[in-house]
């Protein structure tokens, strides 16, 4: 578009170097003032079209708000009944691992009351909404650092719940973020109204939102308050998960008998080894109490513990022995009042006829002392940890076999013998149960799975001993089974005798076998000695017809027995091999004719 200037009698001059007179630069100069003016007119209008435009957008979005919210009043969810609405609300909670609602403005069920005033009022007045409640201590370092990560990426609250309550995370934690915290704890438990209680209480180290340990007595004051307002509720409460340290679990202790007496499911997970950690058997509570589920890794001696056995559907006792830090190295306690041999497991089991899931830690390694057959004909799942902590006779090895061989499990689908863990495996356990993408792992009605842990430092010979006592193995792993939370370092004994004997005793030892799992972290020696690839040679197809390695570090070509592997498996063997895959970069080359090239 051509401007005034356009025919101006200067216009072919300015591409050359034609430099103006006197009465040239006079004509420009007039030229130069009228079209100054004619600029700034246009500049005011461009002014007035844009404060229009700007004028018109707002009108627009204004417009554009105000229809999406009358089209909301055609909204197919306004027409639902107060019932299904509640329905949805209750499917909206958390459904995966840790099934309880979480106290965080962004999430159900706080999110339904930031909707509309009748989805608050509905929510509030829907007493399931917030009778499951995880409670995830404002002091733990966990928290604290996963709240400092605006980035991260997880199911669970965002990296805005310090904000959430009146506080920035980075400068310590403020009375105010507490307070609001309590109080918002406090709504939850007044909603769920005369509903039990099912509450899941997180709280481990103690630091402040800087990572830096707070002042000690003020940091446990503040726990401690959160733990009361839980506590304030226990009339009510059905299930209570406890994973926190002494101070909570001397809390829980000072309770007397009776005063939860809805208490059906309880977990309790202390680790902080405090020489004053308060022991299982001081918990009162327990007394009369009709427990289905008992959850216990901390210390204290079982048999002593006030616990209603008979009623008891789900077990799990990981019981260590005290930590004295007197001076370095950590000293073993000498007291026999805590830990748990095979006898007290013996013993226990025989109280508990309703088990379906059970654990055990055993951490005193004492002679053991045959006893009568007991029958346990829902158990499904057992799990015995070993090899931590060992105190008593050192020489006494664990006789897991002749333990088993005393316990009749007609229904026992799941048997793992690992190394110790403070963690309590069995809540792992129900979490792969509850995955839709690892349940599949779980053997089908009447098969057994047994799993041996890495870690284990048992001869092959002790190994055997188990599996004699376990006839009906479908499937063996040597490898941590996925609710396992460690893996170890681990090469299975080869360099004994249990594939060999495996062969040769194919009519008493796990004749029914349909599936091998082995887990090599990497492959340091021959693999043919070991006689694996006879043994599978020899079982397959009657009816061993799986074979899963998985690797590790290493890779399919460092076995001296691959090709031996796919020769079985072209003859019908099911072989799966998990390798360490490195996936090769492409190397970038600086092409600087590719750079300079125009066009396609």
């Amino acid at each position: 578009m051509m401007s005034s200037l356009s025919a101006s009698p200067f216009a072919s001059k300015i591409d050359s170097y034609f430099v103006p007179d006197a009465r040239a630069a006079g004509d420009i100069r007039a030229l130069l003032v009228n079209s100054a003016v004619e600029l700034a007119t246009f500049d005011k209008q461009l002014k007035e079209l844009e404060s229009a435009l700007v004028d018109l957008r707002a009108r627009r979005e204004a417009l554009h708000r105000d229809i999406i919210a009358h089209e909301s009043l055609l909204s197919p969810i306004r027409r639902l009944p107060p019932d299904i609405l509640s329905e949805i609300f209750l499917a909206c909670l958390p459904r995966t691992h840790n099934p309880r609602a979480i106290i965080h403005p962004a999430h159900a069920p706080l999110l339904f009351g930031r909707v509309c005033r009748y989805w608050r009022e509905l929510s509030r007045s829907t007493p399931m909404l917030w009778k499951k409640i995880h409670i995830r201590g404002l002091h733990d370092s966990a928290f604290v650092v996963f709240d400092r990560n605006p980035d991260q990426d997880h199911d669970g609250p965002a990296g805005g719940f310090y904000p959430a309550f009146g506080h920035h995370a980075g400068f310590g934690l403020s009375p105010r973020t507490h307070t609001a915290f309590l109080h918002t704890m406090n709504r939850f438990i007044e909603y769920a109204a005369a509903s039990p209680l099912s509450i899941f209480y997180v709280q481990h180290h103690t630091v402040d939102a800087n990572g830096s340990p707070p002042d000690a007595d003020l940091s446990r004051d503040a726990i401690l308050q959160v733990f009361d307002c839980v506590l304030a509720a226990r009339s009510r409460i059905e299930a209570l998960a406890i994973h926190a340290q002494s101070a909570e679990l001397r809390r829980l202790s000072e309770l007397s008998a009776g005063e939860m007496p809805l208490l059906k499911r309880l977990t309790i997970s202390v680790q902080d080894g405090h020489p004053e950690q308060p022991l299982l058997e001081d918990l009162t509570i327990l007394r009369n109490a009709h427990l289905e589920e008992l959850c216990f890794s901390g210390r204290g001696s079982p048999l002593k513990a006030p616990v209603s056995w008979i009623h008891l559907r789900k077990l799990s006792l990981v019981c260590y022995r005290t930590m004295h830090r007197t001076v370095p190295p950590l000293v073993t306690s000498d007291d026999d009042s805590d830990g748990l041999d095979q006898n007290a497991m013996h013993e226990i089991l025989r109280y508990c006829p309703l088990l379906v899931q059970a654990e055990f830690g055993i951490v005193r390694w004492e002679p053991w002392k045959p006893g009568s057959v007991v029958m346990m004909a829902h158990l499904e799942h057992l799990i015995i940890s070993l090899g931590h902590g060992r105190n008593g006779d050192e020489d006494a090895i664990p006789n897991i076999g002749g333990l088993l061989g005393t316990l009749s499990m007609p229904k026992l689908s799941i048997f793992q013998l690992s190394s110790f863990f403070y963690d309590i495996l069995s809540d792992n356990l129900d979490r792969v149960a509850n995955s839709a993408h690892m349940s599949e792992s779980f053997p089908a009605p009447g098969e057994l799975a047994v799993h041996l842990h890495p870690e284990l430092e048992f001869s092959a010979e002790f190994l055997l001993a188990v599996l004699a006592e376990l006839p009906r193995t479908t499937a063996l792993y040597l490898s941590p089974h996925a609710f396992t939370t460690q893996r170890g370092q681990w090469v299975p004994p080869f360099n004994a005798r249990l594939f060999p004997a495996l062969q040769e005793r194919a009519g008493d030892l796990c004749p029914g076998l349909q599936s091998l799992h082995v887990t090599f972290p990497s492959i340091h020696q021959p693999m043919r000695p070991t006689g694996l690839l006879q043994f599978v040679r020899s079982r397959r197809g009657t009816p061993l017809n799986s074979l899963h390695l998985d690797l590790g570090h290493s890779r399919a070509q460092d076995m001296d027995i691959e090709e031996d592997l796919r020769v079985l498996e072209r003859e019908g063997l099911s072989l799966r091999i998990d390798e360490e895959r490195n996936e090769r970069v492409p190397r970038w080359r600086y092409n600087i004719p590719q750079l300079l090239r125009i066009g396609p």
